[in-house]
Protein backbone atom coordinates (compact mmCIF):
# COMPACT_ATOMS: atom_id res chain seq x y z
CA UNK A 1 0.00 0.00 0.00
CA UNK A 2 1.43 3.02 -1.02
CA UNK A 3 2.57 5.49 1.98
CA UNK A 4 -0.26 8.43 1.23
CA UNK A 5 -3.19 5.62 1.10
CA UNK A 6 -2.56 4.24 4.86
CA UNK A 7 -4.49 7.08 6.72
CA UNK A 8 -7.60 6.90 4.69
CA UNK A 9 -7.36 3.22 4.63
CA UNK A 10 -6.84 3.17 8.88
CA UNK A 11 -10.13 5.64 8.94
CA UNK A 12 -12.24 3.16 6.98
CA UNK A 13 -11.03 0.16 9.30
CA UNK A 14 -9.01 -1.62 6.32
CA UNK A 15 -5.88 -1.70 8.42
CA UNK A 16 -5.11 -1.68 11.67
CA UNK A 17 -1.23 -0.45 11.87
CA UNK A 18 1.00 0.32 9.23
CA UNK A 19 5.04 0.32 8.83
CA UNK A 20 6.25 3.78 8.70
CA UNK A 21 9.28 5.45 8.61
CA UNK A 22 8.88 8.16 11.95
CA UNK A 23 9.30 10.82 9.14
CA UNK A 24 6.45 9.88 7.09
CA UNK A 25 4.15 9.42 10.35
CA UNK A 26 4.46 12.83 11.19
CA UNK A 27 4.09 14.22 7.26
CA UNK A 28 1.09 12.00 7.16
CA UNK A 29 -0.01 12.96 10.16
CA UNK A 30 -1.06 9.35 11.02
CA UNK A 31 -0.87 10.84 14.94
CA UNK A 32 -4.79 11.37 14.07
CA UNK A 33 -5.51 8.04 13.18
CA UNK A 34 -3.41 6.16 15.16
CA UNK A 35 -3.45 5.34 18.78
CA UNK A 36 -0.22 3.89 19.40
CA UNK A 37 3.09 3.75 17.59
CA UNK A 38 6.01 1.03 17.83
CA UNK A 39 9.30 2.13 17.85
CA UNK A 40 10.77 -0.77 16.50
CA UNK A 41 14.32 0.12 14.71
CA UNK A 42 13.99 -2.62 12.59
CA UNK A 43 14.01 -0.18 9.61
CA UNK A 44 17.80 1.39 8.45
CA UNK A 45 18.40 3.99 6.06
CA UNK A 46 22.03 5.18 5.93
CA UNK A 47 23.01 8.40 5.63
CA UNK A 48 25.98 9.36 4.15
CA UNK A 49 27.99 12.49 4.54
CA UNK A 50 29.41 13.79 0.77
CA UNK A 51 30.77 16.34 -0.51
CA UNK A 52 32.67 16.85 -3.77
CA UNK A 53 36.17 16.09 -3.80
CA UNK A 54 37.31 19.46 -5.39
CA UNK A 55 35.46 21.25 -2.79
CA UNK A 56 37.35 18.36 0.33
CA UNK A 57 40.60 19.59 -1.29
CA UNK A 58 39.85 23.16 -1.10
CA UNK A 59 39.36 22.71 2.82
CA UNK A 60 41.73 23.75 5.20
CA UNK A 61 43.36 20.88 7.21
CA UNK A 62 41.70 21.74 10.57
CA UNK A 63 38.07 22.12 8.75
CA UNK A 64 38.23 18.57 7.16
CA UNK A 65 38.99 17.63 10.35
CA UNK A 66 36.15 19.51 11.72
CA UNK A 67 33.46 17.90 8.99
CA UNK A 68 34.97 14.57 9.66
CA UNK A 69 34.38 14.72 13.67
CA UNK A 70 30.51 15.80 13.30
CA UNK A 71 30.12 12.80 10.84
CA UNK A 72 31.44 10.52 13.34
CA UNK A 73 29.32 12.12 16.07
CA UNK A 74 26.16 12.11 14.06
CA UNK A 75 26.97 8.53 12.88
CA UNK A 76 27.47 7.60 16.64
CA UNK A 77 24.68 9.24 17.98
CA UNK A 78 22.38 6.97 15.05
CA UNK A 79 24.25 3.95 16.28
CA UNK A 80 22.93 4.66 19.83
CA UNK A 81 19.55 4.73 19.23
CA UNK A 82 17.33 2.06 22.03
CA UNK A 83 17.23 -1.50 20.26
CA UNK A 84 14.33 -2.53 21.85
CA UNK A 85 10.96 -2.03 20.75
CA UNK A 86 8.89 0.60 22.64
CA UNK A 87 4.99 1.69 22.40
CA UNK A 88 4.34 5.01 22.63
CA UNK A 89 0.81 6.89 23.17
CA UNK A 90 -0.11 8.84 20.00
CA UNK A 91 2.02 11.91 19.53
CA UNK A 92 0.91 15.31 19.85
CA UNK A 93 0.44 17.25 16.18
CA UNK A 94 3.38 19.39 17.30
CA UNK A 95 5.47 16.00 17.99
CA UNK A 96 8.69 16.02 16.63
CA UNK A 97 11.56 13.65 16.16
CA UNK A 98 15.10 14.36 16.67
CA UNK A 99 17.90 11.57 15.60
Amino acid sequence: MAYGEVVTAAKQGVIDGGDLPIVNMKALKIYEVSKYASLTYHNYGPTNAVINLDIWNGLTPDQQKLVMDLSRAAQEKFARRPSRSTISPRPSPNWSHSA
